[in-house]
């Protein structure tokens, strides 16, 4: 594959989808929740934006419903994004620091499923409530396998800041390694005179695992971006290409190892 995939974004198209005058996953005001179409080079993933816990838990029932129907391993990619704490309402202090530092809070969580289609959840900041149940439902199952880089400590985050639990976390690395190699997945590198052994990042996992797919290095202004705040199609847009290869790097090598899960 020459070149990097080309990746675009736009707004979903107002249509019915099913019988009643009733869109596809519930109805409803479309003010609770917003669709993009995201193309990853002849890829088209449709991706679910909101932060409501009723449209998470219709989303997830309507995908899962249709994707346990297909055959190979039940995988799903998780991608997480992280944000500035929230203040208080009486303070007035501007956070300071990086959004994305490690000890800040997961304000967002994206999901991809089936590789067409992902949910982009934002933190609910409306109420105390922080346990989507609906997606703790989901997360909460053993037959399906929840891959990511760094799975695992984000499973623990959202344990502890969320109420969620993911059952079957599957780390991307591990699992690539188990498919190509050690040796292409973990690089050492000469670090201040010492050897540091360190992984594939994302985009080289793509290219190992997805027969040559090249994209692009993340911008800096999504890297750096605060997930608690407002997202524009941008965000939108990587978060949803983060996700979809988390799905298609962890299918792939579950195939190329064998497994089911």
């Amino acid at each position: 594959m020459n070149g990097e995939v080309e990746m675009s974004i736009e707004k979903e198209e107002e249509e019915e989808e099913e019988e009643g005058g009733v869109t596809y996953y519930w109805s409803g005001p479309k003010g609770y929740y917003e669709i993009r179409i995201v193309r990853i080079g002849d890829r088209i993933i449709e991706t679910t934006i909101s932060d409501y816990h009723f449209v998470v838990k219709k989303w997830l029932h309507y995908i899962d419903r249709n994707y346990r129907k297909r055959r190979g391993p039940l995988v799903a990619g998780l991608a997480v994004f992280r944000g500035h704490p929230c203040p208080p309402c009486w303070s007035w202090r501007t956070p300071s620091g990086s959004p994305s530092n490690p000890n800040n809070p997961i304000r967002a969580i994206a999901l991809c499923l089936g590789g067409s289609h992902c949910l982009l959840y934002q933190e609910d900041d409306r109420s105390d409530f922080r346990k989507p149940k609906g997606l703790n439902e989901f997360l909460d199952d053993r037959n399906l396998a929840i891959v990511g880089i760094g799975v695992k400590r984000d499973a623990e985050r959202l344990a502890a800041e969320w109420g969620i639990h993911v059952a079957h976390p599957v780390e991307l690395r591990t699992l690539a390694a188990r498919a190509f190699g050690e040796e292409k997945v973990w690089k050492a590198n000469l670090v201040r005179r010492q050897i540091v052994i360190k992984g594939l990042g994302l985009e080289k996992l793509a290219e190992l695992a997805l027969d040559g797919m090249k994209v692009g290095t993340k911008p800096a202004r999504v890297v750096e971006k605060d997930w608690g705040e407002e997202l524009q199609n941008e965000h939108i847009m990587y978060a949803t290409r983060d996700a979809f290869l988390c799905f298609e790097i962890g299918l792939q090598c579950l195939k190329k190892i064998g497994q089911r899960t």
